[in-house]
C-alpha cells in the first residue's frame, strides 16, 4: 500500500510541467524507476508514452548522469531562449532615449529660438498731417491701407489735407495732428523760423514737381518738346500759374524757376493759390489757369483730360540743379521724439515695412495708393504709376541722407541758419530697420 503510493504521487507530480523540456521529466521517470524497482512508463500521458521501458532504451541511468545531462541540455534550452528575450530591452532603451529627447527641445534648436514678440503698444489714433495727396506719399498710403500703423498699435489713421505746406506746419505745431508728411524744404522753413520739426524718414526719392502747360497756349507761342529750356520758361510769361498757397514747395519752384529767366513772379505772371491739388486740376479742366507745378497722378490727369503738355519735368532732369534734393519727407514734433519715443519708432516701423512692401508687391501697392485717387481715371492712375515705379522714386530707401539734406539746405539758401543735425533724426528708421530685419 505504501509503495502505491509513492507510485500514486511519482506519476502526478510527473504529470506537472516542471521543466523547460522533455528531458527533465526523462530524468524525474528514472529516478522513480531506480527507487520502486519496477516500470514506471504507465505514468506518461498517453501522447508521450513510450514503446519500449527506460530501461531497454537507456539501460539504467544513474541520479548523477542523468543530472549532468540536464544541466547541459536546460543550458541550450535556457540559452537559446534568452537571447531573443534580452533583444528588446537594448532596442527599447534607445527608443526611449529618442522618445525623451524628441520630448525635449535640442540645445541648438533652443539657442536659436527667438523669444515671442510682445504686443506693441497702444498708441490711439494717428493723425497725419499733409499739404495734398500725390504720389510723393505713396509710402504714407501703403502704410495705412497694408494695415502697417495698426500692426504697430495705432488703432485708428487720419489725413488732414491742408493745401499747401506752411498751413501743413501750422497745423502740427498747434497741435492738430501726430505726424506730418510734407515738402523737406516746408521743415527747414519752419526751423528758421524757431518751430521745432524733425524729419524721421523719406516718403519719395527724387524732386517731382512738373511744370504743365495747356497745349493750345504752347501752340500759339510756338513752343514744342524740342523748345531748349529757356524758350520753355519764357513761355510762362503772362500767364496763369495754379499753386497750393503762398510759401510752399510748389510757390517756391515756381518762382525760382521764372527768376532764372529774368521773370518777376509777382508782376509778370498770375501766381493762383488755389489749396488742394484736386482744386488746381479742376481749374485746369475748366480752363480757369493756363498751367501748374503738381507732380503725379494730377500730372498723367491734366494730359490725359485737359489737354495739357509736360513743359519741364524736373523728377527727370530736366532742370539739373533739382536734380537729387529732397522733397518729401516724414516729421514730428521735436519734443515728441523726446516724450514719446515708442511713437516715434512705431512711425518708423510702418513706414519701413511700407517701402519693403512697395519694393516687393508692385501690383498691390498699386491698388493700395489708387484708393486715395477715386477721381483720377485707373487708367491714367497706372500709367503714372509705371512711371514712378520705373523712374525709384517710390522705392527707394526710408533713410535720410546727410549729404542730400545738406544739398538741399544750400539749395533752399538756409544752411546758414539750419544744419542737418536740426531737421534730421535717423535714429528711429534705423532702430526699425534692425528691428524688422532690412
Amino acid at each position: 500500500m505504501r509503495k502505491a503510493q509513492v507510485v500514486s504521487e511519482s506519476r502526478r507530480s510527473m504529470l506537472r510541467p516542471q521543466g523547460p523540456c522533455r528531458v527533465w521529466r526523462l530524468c524525474r521517470l528514472q529516478t522513480a524507476h531506480n527507487k520502486l524497482g519496477g516500470p514506471v512508463v504507465r505514468a506518461l500521458p498517453t501522447k508521450e508514452r513510450w514503446n519500449m521501458t527506460i530501461r531497454q532504451r537507456f539501460g539504467r541511468v544513474s541520479l548523477l548522469s542523468c543530472l549532468a545531462l540536464l544541466v547541459i541540455v536546460v543550458s541550450a534550452c535556457g540559452g537559446a531562449g534568452s537571447a531573443p528575450a534580452s533583444q528588446p530591452a537594448k532596442s527599447t532603451q534607445p527608443q526611449a532615449a529618442a522618445s525623451s529627447a524628441s520630448s525635449q527641445p535640442s540645445a541648438a534648436s533652443s539657442a536659436s529660438a527667438k523669444p515671442a514678440p510682445s504686443a506693441p503698444p497702444q498708441l490711439g489714433k494717428l493723425t497725419i498731417v499733409i499739404s495734398g495727396h500725390s504720389l510723393t506719399q505713396g509710402a504714407t498710403y501703403v502704410a495705412v491701407d497694408q494695415g502697417f500703423f495698426k500692426q504697430e498699435g495705432f488703432t485708428d489713421v487720419e489725413f488732414v489735407e491742408t493745401g499747401g505746406g506752411p498751413k501743413a506746419v501750422a497745423a502740427i505745431i498747434g497741435g492738430s495732428g501726430d505726424m506730418i508728411s510734407v515738402g523737406f524744404d516746408d521743415i527747414a522753413q519752419a526751423a528758421k523760423s524757431g518751430q521745432n520739426l524733425v524729419a524721421l524718414a523719406l516718403t519719395y526719392g527724387g524732386f517731382p514737381i512738373q511744370v504743365t502747360v495747356r497745349k493750345d497756349i504752347l501752340d500759339k507761342k510756338g513752343v514744342t518738346a524740342q523748345s531748349d529750356v529757356a524758350t520753355k520758361i519764357q513761355s510762362l510769361k503772362g500767364l496763369k500759374i495754379g499753386i497750393t498757397g503762398p510759401g510752399g514747395s510748389m510757390d517756391r519752384t515756381m518762382r525760382e524757376i521764372l527768376q532764372s529767366q529774368n521773370i518777376n513772379p509777382d508782376r509778370d505772371v498770375e501766381l493762383v493759390s488755389l489749396g488742394v491739388p484736386a482744386s488746381i486740376l479742376a481749374a485746369m479742366q475748366n480752363g480757369s489757369i493756363d498751367a501748374t507745378d503738381l507732380s503725379n497722378p494730377q500730372t498723367a490727369q491734366i494730359v490725359v483730360q485737359s489737354g495739357g503738355v509736360v513743359l519741364l519735368d524736373l523728377a527727370r532732369g530736366d532742370l539739373p540743379q533739382y536734380k537729387g534734393l529732397i522733397y518729401n519727407v516724414v516729421a514730428l514734433r521735436k519734443g515728441d521724439l523726446k516724450d514719446k519715443p515708442e511713437k516715434a519708432l512705431a512711425i518708423a516701423r510702418a513706414m519701413v515695412k511700407a517701402h519693403q512692401f512697395v519694393l516687393s508687391n508692385k501690383d498691390a501697392a498699386r491698388a493700395s495708393m489708387e484708393k486715395f485717387f477715386p477721381k483720377i481715371d485707373p487708367k491714367v492712375f497706372l500709367e503714372a504709376y509705371n512711371e514712378e515705379y520705373a523712374a525709384g522714386t517710390i522705392t527707394g530707401d526710408p533713410t535720410i541722407n546727410d549729404e542730400l539734406a545738406k544739398k538741399t539746405l544750400i539749395w533752399g539758401a538756409k544752411a546758414d541758419v539750419v544744419k542737418v543735425e536740426d531737421v534730421v533724426d535717423r535714429t528711429f528708421i534705423e532702430k526699425a530697420k534692425q528691428s524688422i530685419g532690412r
